[in-house]
């Protein structure tokens, strides 16, 4: 049987995880799109040539929504396209503010918004985006995948805008599955990955964080994942039989 023309598009590509998904899609894709606010490493678009992908990046601020808007109709062209198959991950997303109600009582608003904007606004808008123009490919197989967090599932002091923007990507990725039979998603944690967002977590003050120890154990005692393993786990479970049968999944139980 040939391989299945792939179309993939992968939101913050620039690194960490985002950008080791980027790197093993060059394997399976024939069109790879990054969508990112910096451009990923020469080594992605070097290897995306030696596995005969096209790579096309596309720079954005995913907490200007002007700007997501005008991706959003950039990445239409493609997504017009005929392939086997459609995949979407979104998986950039931001921390925010780390303070509880005495902090944030003296944080911006507009700090605030801007973690929604990005974890959960520009999710909502590119996948809308993705499944309006995909869906009259009726024999392609669609997929979107939503990187999400435990802090989806579990509270955190100081981590109200992290949590709550999370847990509404979590139900976002419900009712996208509820409005979009002919597609599968997922809303899926990775785990612990050791990305930058991890340096931030551990550079937060105890007084605004009370679990930070926790992660601080975890990275002395090398207990945090690769991104790219967990990317590795997260692509081999997509071509899964049981992949899309559960709307909210854990990486780390597959």
């Amino acid at each position: 049987m040939p391989t299945p023309s792939t179309l993939a598009i992968v939101t913050g590509a620039s690194r960490g995880l985002g950008l080791a998904l980027a790197e093993q899609l060059t394997h399976e894709s024939q069109v790879l799109l990054t969508v990112a606010r910096q451009t990923p490493p020469q080594t992605l678009s070097d290897l995306a040539q030696t596995n005969h992908c096209q790579h096309f990046h596309f720079s954005v601020d995913f907490s200007d929504m002007a700007s997501v808007d005008d991706i959003r109709h950039r990445i239409t062209p493609w997504l017009e396209k005929p392939f086997d198959q459609y995949l979407l991950i979104n998986n950039a997303g931001t921390l925010g503010p780390v303070a509880q109600y005495q902090g944030l009582s003296q944080t911006s608003s507009q700090t605030i918004a801007n973690t929604f904007d990005i974890n959960i606004a520009t999710v909502i808008a590119i996948s809308s985006t993705f499944l309006a123009t995909v869906r009259t490919h009726q024999k392609a197989t669609i997929q979107i995948i939503n990187i999400s967090s435990g802090a989806a599932r579990s509270a955190y002091a100081g981590w109200a805008a992290y949590c709550a923007s999370k847990a509404a990507l979590d139900r976002y990725s419900e009712v996208a599955q509820l409005e979009a039979p002919f597609a599968q998603i997922v809303s899926l944690a990775p785990g612990v990955v050791d990305t930058t967002m991890q340096g931030e977590i551990r550079a937060s003050n105890l007084e605004d964080f009370p679990p930070l120890q926790r992660f601080k154990d975890l990275h002395a005692h090398q207990a945090l994942s690769s991104p790219t393993e967990v990317a590795k786990k997260i692509l081999a479970y997509r071509l899964h039989p049981d992949f899309g049968k559960q709307t909210l999944s854990d990486i780390r139980l597959m």
